[in-house]
């Protein structure tokens, strides 16, 4: 009898081992699997994608196990398959200048894109939008700015918030999730963005289109 139970007890763990095995090989079949499919779309627009595919197959097995072992990164695996990836350099920062040495207004409006009792209309995209007739948040929440450009992208400024401009920033955002505020910058409607949620950051980002410097916003010699 105790030679049987011995046994079954032998059997069980046998078959739990088995499984785990199972799970371990499975789920490195499926990060493999993931990987593989992630590394095809680096063929994507090359000007022989067939070609391409032929030589990720071809080296993929070798290169994988370095990866793996995070031995290499994304781009030292991508070369080691032969596919060339070029990632964005480092962003170019424009040093920019505190809050109060702006020569510009920056301010934040909730809005809207219909009509309403004690709201101004703006022109925005080829069409009108509609702001409030007060800025919930405006420069004296600005404690500087600067102008960030990386390679192929248009400029940014970047707007550090007082401890005040932050939570006046949340405060706008949350009571608008699913609506808009107008950012404007001396009077132009800069961007209208739809809020997604409330927003707590020490940091705004605004896009910038055109040829832009940071001497656009800041006074000389700042």
């Amino acid at each position: 009898m105790k030679k049987a139970l011995k046994i079954a007890v032998l059997a069980a763990a046998l078959l739990v081992l088995a499984v785990v095995l199972a799970v371990v090989v499975f789920g490195e079949r499926i990060q493999r699997y993931e990987v593989r499919q992630t590394a095809e779309r680096l063929c994507d627009g090359r000007p022989a994608p067939p070609a391409c595919l032929a030589q990720l197959a071809e080296r993929f097995d070798g290169c994988y196990p370095a990866l793996q072992r995070k031995e290499v990164d994304g781009q030292g695996f991508a070369a080691c398959l032969g596919v060339e990836v070029k990632l964005p350099g480092p962003a170019k920062v424009q040093t920019g200048c505190l809050g109060k040495d702006l020569k510009v207004r920056i301010e934040l409006f909730a809005g809207q894109e219909t009509e309403g009792p004690d709201l101004v209309s703006m022109p925005f995209d080829g069409r009108r939008v509609y702001l409030a007739a007060l800025p919930a948040v405006d420069t004296s929440a600005v404690v500087r700015v600067d102008l960030e450009k990386e390679p192929d992208m248009p400029a940014a400024l970047k707007i550090a918030l007082t401890p005040a401009g932050r939570e006046a920033v949340a405060t706008l955002t949350g009571a608008n999730v699913g609506r808009f505020i107008g950012i404007v910058v001396d009077g132009r409607l800069a961007t209208f963005p739809k809020v997604m949620g409330r927003v707590e950051a020490d940091h705004l980002s605004l896009a910038l289109a055109g040829k832009t410097t940071i001497a656009d916003f800041c006074k000389p010699d700042t």
